[in-house]
């Protein structure tokens, strides 16, 4: 393994200058372990002086096991010639004078000096990394941990609804079939209210049991082709909604993705039932299905010509129970585009949108 050798006195001035200005920590010893010289950074970082660490084994700088291995390791790179260490960057444990235990990043690298084999090493104290990390992970999980406990409460809570709802949908089904000649038109047209409502309701608990499902359901990734998806949804879905006779759907041919086919015919099925619904009233309306690359990412798209809407709301679009228009405008319960959201997220993925009132709507999205 090639050494580096010490500069020669015209440069001596200007690697003094680095070791006395690194905010690293700079450590060389001899090929017995022996520290021959240290920066101010070594002190500081390990609270020395350099008079308490010269001369001494750097062995005193280490936790056991390491400290009782360190002689026997350099004992046997100097035989050898073999090491796993030298040239790389590495994280291990060191221990400072107070005793405390704390973790490096540590490169190690042979010199020559005057015919003597030597060892610097660059030290950096990664406990404010190390730390912030590991805090990190810790709200990575309570966050999962709670999205996992709304989840699961969501799904608790939707399902006890559907008991009583079905018995205020069918008690009020009863009154109208048993006593409508009795009940005044008005009484009639509250009773009719309700049963709508009470249909609305049990709509979006489906939706809110769907949402949690899809959470929750483990990925199966294989090959799918989302063109094929797109294509068989746009004609499920026109066949159920009363569409302009005048309708195009433009679609790419054989758009492979990997995913979970389940999951991602839900996301084009929602994506595609928006741009049906929301061109119903055009009298040439096209939709279209494609790719494109974004950002160096393959990005898949659905675009209409329908009615569009203000991009001053669009981060409502993806929130459970947001919508950018009136329900006697265009039915909906709010949860599709959060279902697409969720699913997407848990493919490593992303979606947005882009709008003008009156002038369509493109919906962009991307997967691992």
């Amino acid at each position: 393994m090639a050494s580096t050798p010490l500069p020669d006195n015209q440069d001596s001035l200007l690697y003094k200058a680095v070791l006395q200005q690194s905010h690293d920590g700079i450590i060389i010893i001899n090929n017995r372990g022996i520290i021959q010289k240290t920066n101010p950074a070594i002190q500081r970082i390990f609270g020395y002086s350099d008079k308490e660490l010269l001369n001494k084994n750097i062995s005193m700088l280490m936790p056991n096991p390491h400290a009782e291995q360190h002689d026997q390791y350099l004992k046997n790179y100097v035989t050898t010639r073999h090491s796993s260490i030298l040239n790389r960057h590495i994280k291990l444990n060191a221990k400072k004078k107070s005793g405390e235990i704390f973790p490096i990043d540590l490169s190690v690298s042979e010199i020559q000096c005057d015919g003597s084999q030597l060892f610097s090493g660059l030290i950096k104290d990664i406990s404010a990394e190390e730390k912030a990390k590991q805090q990190l992970e810790k709200s990575y999980q309570l966050l999962e941990n709670s999205n996992k406990e709304l989840e699961a409460f969501a799904y608790s809570i939707s399902h006890d609804l559907r008991t009583p709802l079905r018995g205020i949908d069918g008690f009020s089904m009863a009154l109208l079939e048993d006593f409508s000649e009795q009940l005044p038109a008005n009484a009639i047209a509250y009773i009719e209210r309700i049963r709508v409502n009470a249909n609305k309701m049990g709509e979006l608990i489906s939706g809110l049991l769907d949402l949690s499902r899809h959470s929750q359901e483990p990925l199966r990734y294989e090959s799918v082709n989302l063109s094929e998806l797109a294509q068989s949804s746009f004609e499920q879905l026109r066949t159920e909604c009363a569409c302009a006779p005048q309708l195009s759907f433009n679609c790419t041919r054989d758009i492979i993705a990997m995913g979970d086919r389940k999951l991602l015919s839900i996301v084009i099925d929602n994506l595609m039932n928006n741009a049906l619904k929301y061109t119903q009233n055009n009298e040439h309306a096209v939709i279209e299905f494609g790719e494109m690359m974004h950002d160096n990412r393959t990005t898949y798209f659905i675009k209409d010509n329908g009615v569009g809407f203000d991009m001053r709301h669009q981060q409502k679009l993806f929130q459970v129970f947001q919508r950018l228009h009136r329900n006697d405008e265009y039915n909906g319960n709010g949860i599709g585009l959060a279902t697409v959201q969720r699913i997407l997220q848990r493919h490593d993925g992303h979606i947005w949108a882009e709008a003008e009132i009156n002038k369509g709507a493109s919906f962009y999205f991307t997967l691992n």
